[in-house]
């Protein structure tokens, strides 16, 4: 190992900096929808989120170990895609896999919920 000591860089991208503006924003976020909430990527974000005390609820294509899992936390878990499965929510998550034409990413649109990316 190098003794030269790494350092941080001084800021972080103005994308992801958590200003007080986004930091609001968060906090009037309650309930979180996961459009493929049996993913292995969406489970894990979505099980810190309960743990943090968000209300989580998904969808996915099957039932699964995982969505019973989930389920046994506390989310709402629905099996199949609809638009009514968004009900509630204060924000969609989708990840890239999850088509613009999925009828819960349509309503969110059209209801104007917001929608990010899993990675954001």
């Amino acid at each position: 190992m190098s003794a030269e000591r790494r350092t941080l860089p001084e800021r972080v991208s103005v994308e992801r900096r958590v200003t007080p503006d986004r930091r609001d924003r968060m906090r009037r976020i309650n309930t979180i929808h996961f459009v493929g909430i049996g993913g292995i990527g969406m489970s894990g974000i979505a099980e810190v989120l309960l743990n943090l005390g968000y209300k989580v609820q998904g969808s996915d294509l099957r039932a699964s170990t995982v969505t019973q899992w989930l389920a046994g936390l506390g989310a709402r878990v629905s099996i199949g895609h609809a638009a009514g499965n968004i009900a509630g929510a204060d924000v969609v998550v989708a990840s890239a896999a999850v088509a613009r034409d999925n009828p819960e990413v349509r309503a969110a649109f059209a209801a104007r919920i917001p929608v990010v990316a899993r990675a954001e």
